[in-house]
């Protein structure tokens, strides 16, 4: 009941449940975006917000800067399992902003291989996220 809670409200208020992922996301005054670094490759800006495995390797490391290219937060891929996908996104839940990190990464098991996919949630504030 909870969700259907979540989204009625999010229907009247006239918020969308998840925006669509972009190159930056302004929250609290702060304009954040997503840097990665493909393996054997720099960090570099994400032109869209989304980063993914090519055919020249995974993700080895993501950072989330602000404005200020300050890093926020930043994650580095177990060894040897480099990330399929790092995404972020702003989400509304009742009249406040959330920020969302998905990841996803192959994980390996006896029965093959499985994607494995992590989200981390921050509360973006005027001091940056929490």
């Amino acid at each position: 009941m909870p969700f259907a809670s979540l989204i009625l409200l999010t229907l009247l208020s006239g918020v969308s449940l998840q925006a669509p992922s972009s190159a930056t996301i302004k929250a609290s005054g702060h304009t954040y975006q997503l840097y990665c670094a493909q393996e054997g490759d720099s960090i570099v800006a994400s032109e869209t917000g989304v980063c993914e495995k090519t055919e020249s390797g995974g993700v080895q490391r993501f950072e989330i800067r602000n404005e200020d290219g300050e890093v926020q937060f930043f994650q580095d891929a177990p060894e040897g399992n480099p990330f399929t996908y790092v995404g972020i996104f702003s989400l509304a839940n009742a009249g406040r902003e959330i920020f969302d990190v998905d990841t996803s990464h192959d994980e390996i098991h006896d029965s093959g291989q499985k994607p494995a996919h992590l989200i981390y949630y921050f509360d973006p504030t005027p001091k940056g996220l929490v």
